[in-house]
C-alpha cells in the first residue's frame, strides 16, 4: 500500500528535475555533475518509495534509503567543490 503523499512527492520531484534540466539546456548554464547526480538520486529515492508499496518492500526500502544517502554525499561533494572553486 502506498500513500498519496508519496506519489505527490514523486511527481513534484520528477517535474522539478525535468524542468531544471530543460532550463539548464536553454540557458546553457553549466551545472556541476555532482548537482545533477544529487537530484537524480533524490528522484530514484522517490521512485523506490512509491514502488515499495507494491513489491519487495524490504529490498526497495533499503534502496530508497541508499539513494537518499548517496544524494547527500553528492550534495556534500558539490558544496565542497563550489567552495574550493570560489575560494
Amino acid at each position: 500500500m502506498f500513500e498519496s503523499q508519496e506519489v505527490i512527492n514523486l511527481f513534484l520531484s520528477m517535474a522539478l528535475y525535468f524542468f531544471l534540466l530543460s532550463l539548464l539546456r536553454r540557458l546553457e548554464f553549466k551545472l556541476p555533475q555532482y548537482w545533477i547526480g544529487c537530484l537524480t538520486f533524490i528522484v530514484f529515492g522517490e521512485i523506490f518509495t512509491v514502488l515499495e508499496g507494491f513489491v519487495f518492500p524490504y529490498f526497495l526500502n533499503i534502496l530508497e534509503h541508499l539513494s537518499f544517502t548517496i544524494a547527500c554525499f553528492y550534495f556534500f561533494i558539490a558544496v565542497l567543490s563550489m567552495r574550493t572553486r570560489h575560494g
